[in-house]
C-alpha cells in the first residue's frame, strides 16, 4: 500500500469541536510505528514517567544523542515550574505528556528519532524511535470476500477486519485498491479514531464511514473487476488485511429525469429517477459535491458524497446526479449540483408528472387545427413525433389536452415509440382516447362543448424535448 506518487493530491477533513473546526493530530500507528504524509502526528515519549519531576525534555532527529548527524528539533525547559519550549523548526511542537508533535508530515520526517528526559534528581534517559512513512507490502488477507457494483448508484463495501475486532479499539483504516499478491496496492484513503479522514488522489469518488465501511460514489474509474483493501491498525500495533474482489454489473440503473432542455426537466410520480450534476466533469477530480434544493429563501442542502451515513429521500448517483428515490409533487422546484471550488452548475428546474403534464413554455415544433364534429373519429397526428422518427432515437410519447391559455394540462397517457408499452391515465370517457403505435391520439366518438388544446409531448432518447399542439375546435363558432 503506496501513497508515493509526487502529485498525488492529499485531501484531509477534520471533525468539528464545539461547532467549529480542530485540528487532528493522529498518534503514530502500526506495530512499525507508521505515519502518514500530509497530516499532523504525535509520536510518545518512551522515557517520559508521569510521577517523575523532570528539569527538561529534547527531541532529536537521528538516533544518537551526541552524534554530529544529530539535529535537535525541540527542547522543553521544565524548571522553576514554568515550560518553556524553544523549537528549531515551526513545524515541531510538543503535547502535555511531552511527545514531538509534527505539523504536516513530510517525507524528511521518516527515520529515526529519540526523546530525552531530563529528571531534577539526576541523570538522563534518551529512547530511540523510528518512524515510517506508510507502504505496505503485500500481507495475507485474513477475510477475503466478493461484491457486485451496479452502474448509475453509489455502493458500499463493509470491512470485515473492522467487524472481527470488537474487543481492540482501532487506530485507522485505510482502504486500497489493486491486486496486493506481488505489487503494492495504491492508498484510497483513510479514516482515524477521532473521525478525522484523509483522501488520496480520488477526491469525491470515496468516503469511508463511521463503520469502517468504503462509499464508493463514483464508478468513473473503476474497471469492471477490480479489488479492493482494507487494512485495519489496531491500538496494539495489529494489523489486519481484508480484501474484496469487485465485478461490476448493468442492472438497477435508476431512471434519468425525462430533458426538456440544458436546465429543465420532467419527473414522474411515483419512481425512482435521478438529475444530472452538469458540473462534473468525467476525470476530473472533485474534493466533495453537494446537492441543494433553492427556493425564495436561499439554498437548502440535501445530500453530499461526505455524507456515507446519512438516510434520506435522496441519493447520489454513480456521476454524481440525485437520485429521487419516490418522485412526489413536493420534488418540484430549482435544485443546483456543487462540486467545490467555485464551480456550481446552473440552477434546474423540475417539473412533475402526475396526471397533470404543467408546460415549461418552451419552443412549440409544429401546430394544426381541425374542425370537430359530435359521432366523428378523429386522428391527431404527433408532428414532434415525426421529428423524432426521423432522429431514429426511441422516443417517451405523452398526449396532454386543457383550454388553449392553460398552462397546466391533463394527461391522457404515454407510449414508447417505437414499442408496444403503452400507459393510459384513468379519466373520465377514457375509453374515447387512445394512442396508437406511431404515437398518434385517436379520439373514438368522443364529444366535447368547447374548444380543446391536445398537447405532444416528445422526449427522444439522448434529445430535447420537442412539443406540438393540435386545436380542436368546435365547427360553427369560429
Amino acid at each position: 500500500m503506496r501513497d508515493d506518487d509526487a502529485a498525488m493530491e492529499f485531501e484531509i477533513h477534520e471533525p468539528s469541536r464545539h461547532g467549529k473546526p480542530g485540528t487532528s493530530i493522529q498518534d503514530v500507528f502500526g506495530a512499525s510505528g507508521y505515519v502518514q504524509k500530509s497530516i499532523w502526528h504525535r509520536i510518545p515519549c518512551p522515557t517520559f514517567r508521569p510521577t517523575e519531576r523532570l528539569d527538561g525534555v529534547i527531541w532529536y532527529q537521528e538516533s544518537i544523542v551526541f552524534d554530529p548527524s544529530t539535529v535537535r528539533l525541540i527542547s522543553r525547559d521544565l524548571r522553576g515550574g514554568d515550560i518553556k519550549d524553544t523549537p528549531a523548526d515551526e513545524r515541531y511542537s510538543m503535547s502535555s505528556n511531552h511527545g514531538l508533535v509534527i505539523e504536516v508530515v513530510e517525507d524528511r520526517d521518516e527515520g529515526s528519532f529519540l526523546c530525552q528526559v531530563i529528571p531534577e534528581a539526576a541523570g538522563m534517559r534518551s529512547f530511540g524511535y523510528n518512524l515510517h512513512r506508510l507502504e505496505i507490502g503485500f500481507s495475507p488477507s485474513q477475510a477475503s470476500s466478493t461484491a457486485s457494483f451496479h452502474r448509475g448508484r453509489r455502493q458500499t463495501l463493509l470491512c470485515k477486519c473492522a467487524s472481527q475486532t470488537p474487543d481492540a479499539p482501532i487506530s485507522v483504516v485505510y482502504w486500497s485498491t489493486g491486486e496486493g499478491v506481488t505489487t503494492d496496492t495504491q492508498i484510497i484513503g483513510a479514516r482515524f479514531s477521532d473521525g478525522a479522514t484523509l483522501k488520496v488522489g480520488h477526491g469525491a469518488d470515496y468516503s469511508i464511514g463511521s463503520d469502517a465501511s468504503l462509499r464508493v460514489n463514483s464508478l468513473n474509474d473503476i474497471q469492471d473487476t477490480q479489488r479492493f483493501w482494507c487494512h485495519v491498525f489496531q491500538s496494539d500495533g495489529t494489523l489486519r488485511n481484508c480484501d474484496i474482489d469487485v465485478q461490476i454489473s448493468d442492472q438497477q440503473t435508476p431512471n434519468h429525469a425525462l430533458k426538456a432542455s440544458s436546465t429543465s426537466f420532467y419527473l414522474l410520480e411515483g419512481g425512482e429517477q435521478s438529475l444530472p450534476c452538469s458540473s462534473w466533469t468525467p476525470g476530473v477530480v472533485s474534493c466533495e459535491v453537494q446537492w441543494f434544493k433553492i427556493d425564495t429563501l436561499g439554498r437548502h442542502f440535501l445530500l453530499s458524497s461526505n455524507d456515507v451515513d446519512a438516510e434520506s429521500e435522496f441519493e447520489l448517483a454513480s456521476d454524481f446526479g440525485l437520485i429521487v428515490k419516490s418522485v412526489n409533487g413536493e420534488d418540484a422546484g430549482r435544485y443546483q449540483c456543487d462540486t467545490g471550488g467555485g464551480i456550481s452548475g446552473d440552477n434546474i428546474a423540475v417539473r412533475v408528472i402526475d396526471n397533470k403534464f404543467p408546460l415549461d413554455r418552451g419552443r412549440v415544433f409544429a401546430n394544426s387545427t381541425i374542425d370537430f364534429k359530435a359521432g366523428k373519429n378523429y386522428k391527431l397526428t404527433c408532428q414532434a413525433v415525426l421529428n423524432s422518427i426521423e432522429i431514429g432515437s426511441p422516443a417517451t410519447v405523452f398526449w396532454s389536452f386543457a383550454d388553449p391559455d392553460n398552462h397546466t394540462t391533463t394527461v391522457i397517457g404515454r407510449r414508447i415509440v417505437p414499442g408496444r408499452f403503452k400507459t393510459m391515465y384513468d379519466l373520465v370517457g377514457d375509453n374515447c382516447f387512445s394512442i396508437s403505435q406511431e404515437g398518434a391520439l385517436l379520439l373514438n366518438m368522443y364529444f366535447q362543448e368547447d374548444d380543446v388544446r391536445y398537447w405532444c409531448h416528445v422526449f427522444p432518447e439522448n434529445e430535447l424535448l420537442m412539443r406540438s399542439y393540435v386545436d380542436v375546435l368546435i365547427k360553427g363558432e369560429h
